[in-house]
């Protein structure tokens, strides 16, 4: 998807997304920010995910 911006704006998105059960708030946190890590090393325009089973 593209979108056309007025006056040359630019806009790029790096991002994470997971899928849990039965997992701890602070450690789905911990995941989350090596995903969004990941996907900022990697490229602009990228969305990390992982489905954790538990």
């Amino acid at each position: 998807m593209e979108l056309q911006w007025e006056n040359d704006l630019v806009v790029t998105i790096s991002g994470s997304v997971m899928e849990a059960k039965n997992d701890e708030t602070t450690s789905l946190l911990k995941k989350l920010d090596q995903l969004l890590y990941s996907a900022k090393h990697k490229s602009k325009n990228v969305i990390e995910y992982q489905e954790i089973n538990g």
